[in-house]
């Protein structure tokens, strides 16, 4: 009699084979997917990333202009207003003067109207009083009309804008020092963007950059030398040679060698003029 020795846990089924290779094949398939799910993360944080370095600091960049553009129209309409406020106030003040000189006029018509029609018997005391009367009324109204032209004189000044204190071929710098143009440039283009008239617009420009675009009684070109060598110190905090700084922008605004020097000499008169 032959017997069968079966070992507990040696029985292999082709069932139990079958699952065994579709339960690898599916841990293969499980492993290929792996790396295209890295790939497409990797992908996307690249994208957020691109568009967080370029899209926002773009938009950043537009909304800055848009804001320094709205601050330049803000000061040029204030200055438009002021000037339409002290052209009325100096109307009312013209209007009230000539009334107060016709009152002196007629005062002093009327006075020698009286005089005239005086004899010398009886009403001199009268007439004496009425002169007198007259007079205290026409100084009282000269004391006004004093007053009336002193304002008058103060408001003309305000009105009146002396360009010729704007230096038109000097280079201003403005929107943070990004922009470096000549001022007249800076200021035809507020004229044309935001229809301002010239007076308007030249002075907004020389309030937004006095240092660069208004002429100082004392010119630095007219009282001292330039210094090419000496290192000067400008917008940024940049540090380079006074030359150079002219240099540059001879070559990239196109300003004259005269032009550059003194645009270089009002950006830094410290460290750019020698004084004869």
């Amino acid at each position: 009699m032959s017997t069968s020795v079966r070992k507990r846990g040696t029985n292999i089924t082709e069932g139990d084979i079958s699952d065994s290779i579709k339960g690898a094949d599916d841990a293969v398939k499980i492993s290929d997917d792996k790396p295209d799910k890295v790939m497409w993360t990797l992908v996307l944080l690249v994208l957020i990333l691109l568009l967080y370095n370029i899209a926002i600091p773009s938009s950043t960049k537009i909304s800055h202009k848009k804001a320094i553009e709205q601050q330049l129209e803000s000061i040029a309409n204030k200055i438009e207003q002021q000037h339409k406020s002290l052209a009325m106030q100096y109307d009312s003040f013209s209007s009230q003067l000539s009334e107060k000189l016709k009152k002196v006029s007629k005062i002093q018509n009327q006075a020698n109207i009286d005089q005239s029609e005086t004899d010398d018997e009886g009403n001199s005391t009268s007439l004496q009083e009425n002169l007198d009367d007259s007079e205290s009324k026409v100084s009282k109204l000269r004391d006004e009309i004093a007053k009336l032209q002193e304002e008058m004189g103060k408001i003309h000044g305000e009105m009146e804008f002396d360009q010729s204190t704007f230096c038109e071929d000097c280079t201003g710098n403005f929107e943070g020092g990004k922009l470096h143009v000549k001022c007249s440039e800076r200021r035809d283009w507020l004229m044309e963007k935001f229809q301002h008239s010239n007076e308007v617009a030249t002075e907004a420009i020389e309030k937004i950059d006095p240092d660069n675009c208004k002429k100082h009684h004392q010119d630095p070109s007219d009282h001292a030398i330039f210094c090419e060598d000496c290192v000067g110190q400008f917008s940024g905090g940049l540090r380079i040679k006074c030359g150079k700084r002219r240099d540059y922008l001879m070559q990239n605004y196109g300003d004259s060698k005269e032009q550059a020097t003194e645009a270089v000499m009002s950006m830094d008169p410290i460290n750019c003029v020698k004084q004869n």
